[in-house]
């Protein structure tokens, strides 16, 4: 059985679609963009650490972490940085030649990355019911899930969403 949908989206991306027959209308935006991982010029550099550069100074807003697999070091646009017109992989590749010159400029890993947030914040979650089933949506959930398995065993156990989870009335555009 083929579907063409596995392997480039998960159900986070696809949960929209999935509650809309269910009368649940869930303001998820959902864009792609590209990762891309860099080899460590050094041969033993020690521990790296995660990196989000917002300072503008190299011209754009990077995310960033160790990849231990590549020996390398994982560079993505921030998703307040995202440009559908431009090159992200022509801007990741010049950050990094401006601003890490310990990483080889030369990609040796491009990953596309899903983005699914909500439109009243980049890191915002939130939960919707209908009936007994509810719907959780936003962006890097797997950062919380800690947090989301305790918000969400409670949702099943009460059957109503925690205010926690529950989306603001009004969302800001």
């Amino acid at each position: 059985m083929s579907v063409p949908w596995l392997g480039t989206r998960c159900a986070g991306v696809r949960t929209a679609e999935l509650a809309r027959p269910l009368g649940i209308e869930i303001p998820l935006s959902v864009s792609l963009h590209i990762r891309l991982t860099f080899r460590v010029r050094e041969e033993n550099p020690g521990r790296l650490a995660c990196w989000l550069d917002r300072s503008g100074r190299y011209g754009t807003t990077v995310y960033s972490g160790p990849v231990r697999e590549l020996h390398g070091f994982a560079v993505g646009l921030a998703t307040s940085d995202q440009l559908e017109d431009e090159d992200d992989v022509s801007r990741v590749r010049a950050y990094v030649e401006r601003a890490l010159p310990g990483l080889d400029p030369v990609p040796v890993e491009a990953r596309p990355c899903w983005l699914t947030v909500l439109p009243w914040h980049a890191d915002a979650f939130a939960a919707w019911q209908a009936d007994a089933v509810i719907a959780l949506a936003g962006h890097n959930l797997f950062k919380l899930a800690p947090v989301l398995g305790d918000l969400l065993a409670d949702a099943a156990r009460s059957g109503q969403v925690p205010a926690g989870l529950t989306p603001p009335s009004r969302p800001a555009a």
